[in-house]
């Protein structure tokens, strides 16, 4: 039985929101959030020691591959990376201005970064470049009122720049390459990338808005896209207080739902694995992400990360939720925290060796988890002193 131990701490000083959460072993880990903040651990979370990022950013994720060298990513397209466990971070220079939500690393030389606006970030030498390989289709293939972001669109004949990179597509821009006979144009997706993982090398996915999962059993090299469909309509009674207008009524006036947008991804072995989102979406596949089958949540609220190790599985979420799996993740059950976290969002978790997992989220909390009560509890606040 997974159990937690509520300690409730009065802050000395108000703390920040906590969007992101690396840890190595049960003792040691990293977190960050607002105001680029970054706090690390080597006491599983009783006390916490502020490292500097030098950035007054929102930093979205962190991810070390062993105690000295890791890498955090953030809004503006802001990549920091340490050599020394974080007690120095440097910037390295990403490319991009789109907020970056995620980041991993497979080796010290091998790392993607995905954000917004479609953006996938790669790197081969441990981040002091980084090639962007962003979703993008072809001018032909757009939809009739889809902005677009160009990369630089040249003139052949006479090598003048007609379109910079960033810019809005317009239909007079879209006359002018037309005039031009300027073929091969592709625009940017315009598409949030919330969670890149990868198991191995050549095994990553990446999940995104409106049920979006890519997968790549080749480092990376090609993705193929799967989206997933709308999760089965609740029936009955139950459906009625949830929704205002069922599916098949707004269907009726032309309003199709788009698929729940994807916030979280892991995979336990290249075969299977989970994403969870929108509207308590959970779902599961059997075969590296090619078919997914939705699991109950018994929750509408939105779902965040999802992170399983052996048998003990955690899920986080919106209103304090916490779903919890003894079973490899087949089923999910919700772990109630008490009235005081209802509106508490748990925005990431990191799962580590002796099914111990860490959740962080709004004002700093950080929930430690463990399959007894003396390995689960809220531990201090990284802000306070």
């Amino acid at each position: 039985m997974i159990s937690f131990a509520l300690v409730q701490e009065k802050l000395a000083r108000p703390s920040v929101n906590l969007h992101g959460v690396f840890f190595l072993t049960p003792e040691e880990g990293w977190v960050v959030g607002q105001l680029g903040k970054i706090f690390h651990t080597t006491d599983g979370g009783k006390s916490w020691e502020e490292q500097r990022s030098r950035k007054n950013l929102l930093l979205a994720a962190v991810d070390f591959v062993d105690r000295r060298h890791g890498w955090v990513v953030g809004e503006q397209g802001v990549i920091l990376y340490s050599e020394d466990g974080g007690v120095t971070w440097k910037e390295q220079q990403s490319g991009v201005s789109y907020p970056l939500f995620d980041v991993k690393f497979v080796d010290r030389e091998r790392g993607w970064a995905v954000g917004h606006w479609g953006t996938i970030l790669f790197t081969d030498d441990g981040g002091r470049h980084w090639v962007e390989r962003p979703l993008s289709l072809a001018l032909e293939e757009r939809g009739p009122i889809e902005p677009a972001a160009l990369h630089d669109v040249i003139d052949p004949g006479t090598g003048e720049v007609v379109a910079k990179a960033g810019q809005l597509l317009t239909k007079e821009l879209i006359a002018e390459i037309a005039r031009r006979r300027i073929s091969g144009v592709r625009i940017r997706e315009d598409i949030v990338l919330n969670a890149v993982f990868f198991l191995d090398q050549a095994h990553g996915w990446i999940a995104g808005e409106r049920g979006l999962v890519l997968r790549t059993e080749n480092g990376g090299e090609t993705w193929e896209r799967v989206a997933l469909p709308r999760p089965p309509t609740k029936q009955g009674e139950a459906a009625a207080e949830e929704e205002l207008m069922t599916e098949e009524e707004l269907a009726a006036f032309g309003v199709v739902a788009p698929p729940p947008s994807l916030y979280g991804i892991f995979f336990v072995s290249p075969l299977q694995g989970w994403v969870v989102g929108q509207e308590g979406t959970i779902a599961r596949t059997q075969d590296g992400g090619h078919q997914w089958e939705f699991q109950p949540s018994e929750t509408r609220e939105a779902l965040y990360d999802v992170g399983i190790e052996g048998d003990t599985g955690w899920i986080a979420g919106d209103k304090g939720t916490v779903l919890v799996s003894t079973n490899g993740g087949m089923r999910w059950e919700r772990k109630e925290l008490g009235l005081e976290y209802r509106l508490s969002w748990l925005r990431r978790l990191a799962v580590v060796s002796g099914d111990h997992a860490f959740l962080v989220g709004a004002d700093g909390l950080v929930l430690a988890s463990g399959k007894s009560p003396e390995q689960g509890l809220w531990v201090q606040n990284p802000a306070e002193k």
